[in-house]
């Protein structure tokens, strides 16, 4: 089976997300780019010498995703925990800067925030180099976390959590997400295989194909999307697979496949893209859109991220955009 959505449809779910609030809970970090050309080989090494031109920062992990929530308009609670130094206190600056609510990020003294520095030269990246820690949560970082997510909870649309496995969640700080779930309230996750168990009973969730084969350990994505529905017992399972698009499964329905919409001309960049998705899915179905809706929006706009270099986060314009020209052909 395919999916497909009317441009009209894809409209009015666009203009119902705008005021919509959602809790994301995961893991922050962030992102440093330093941008520049290569015009030669290292007399010290058999390396590039970049030459730096540009640098910026942007909030990375579920940073980013909520960049991607804000980009459509849906107000975002950000709960995590960073570090007490100088990078934790730049990324609270970037996601204040876009529209964020930080009141539920806690900051934890001698953990570093997670930082990743990327180094670009003509569109591609040359290296990164990373600082972080993925070590269990102070016990008062916990309880911190478990009161801003209660709080938060009880005024929100739905909830998102952006599993990047840096030791943000766990039993503990996630408490609350099933039972908001079985309120009606969608639950969506973008799991790490390692932490699967933690998500039994949430509305979605939307690992890529490999991710989804290394969580079940099953020889195929539908065996493995099969899997996670009954492992999980959860109502939906979005299961990307890159290039080829993305696969939704329901219990009781047959797999919907749908191919990508990336460009012909894309760069296939995908950094970001598993963000872009799992934002406007959980966007979509909380604005009141049905799996299949949310599952051909979010592939719209996937197409539009991985036709950048970097991570993107794409409007109501551009993905209607998209769609407008798809109904042209």
């Amino acid at each position: 089976m395919t999916a497909t959505l009317k441009l009209a449809r894809a409209r009015a779910l666009l203009k119902a997300m705008r005021g919509k609030r959602l809790t994301l809970l995961g893991d922050l970090m962030l992102d440093e780019y330093i941008w520049g050309d290569v015009r030669r080989i290292s007399p010290e090494a058999p390396i590039p010498v970049v030459e730096a031109r540009n640098h910026t920062f942007a909030p990375g992990g579920a940073g980013n995703v909520a960049c991607n929530l804000l980009a459509l308009e849906v107000k975002v609670d950000v709960l995590s925990v960073v570090g007490n130094d100088s990078i934790g206190k730049l990324l609270l600056e970037e996601l204040v800067k876009r529209g964020a609510n930080v009141s539920g990020i806690i900051v934890e003294k001698n953990r570093p925030t997670t930082h990743k520095i990327r180094i670009m030269a003509h569109r591609q990246q040359i290296v990164r180099v990373d600082t972080e820690s993925i070590s269990e949560l102070k016990d008062s970082s916990v309880r911190a976390l478990k009161q801003a997510l209660a709080k938060s909870l009880a005024r929100t649309d739905g909830a998102l959590v952006a599993d990047y496995d840096k030791g943000v969640l766990n039993c503990d700080t996630i408490a609350g997400l099933a039972r908001t779930a079985q309120s009606g309230r969608p639950v969506c996750v973008d799991p790490k295989p390692q932490n699967i168990g933690l998500f039994s009973g949430v509305t979605l969730v939307s690992p890529n194909e490999d991710e989804a084969l290394k969580a079940s350990n099953q020889a195929d994505y539908r065996a493995a999307g099969k899997w996670l529905l009954e492992e999980l017992n959860i109502q939906a399972a979005l299961v990307t697979l890159g290039p080829r698009g993305m696969c939704l499964f329901r219990p009781k329905h047959a797999p919907i496949e749908m191919g990508t919409l990336a460009a012909a001309d894309s760069v296939g960049d995908t950094t970001g893209a598993g963000d872009t998705v799992s934002a406007v899915t959980a966007a979509c179905l909380a604005a009141g859109g049905s799996f299949e809706e949310a599952m051909a929006l979010a592939n719209c706009a996937a197409g539009i991220t991985v036709g950048r270099v970097g991570v993107h986060a794409p409007t109501p314009e551009e993905i209607l955009s998209v769609l407008k020209m798809r109904g042209k052909r």
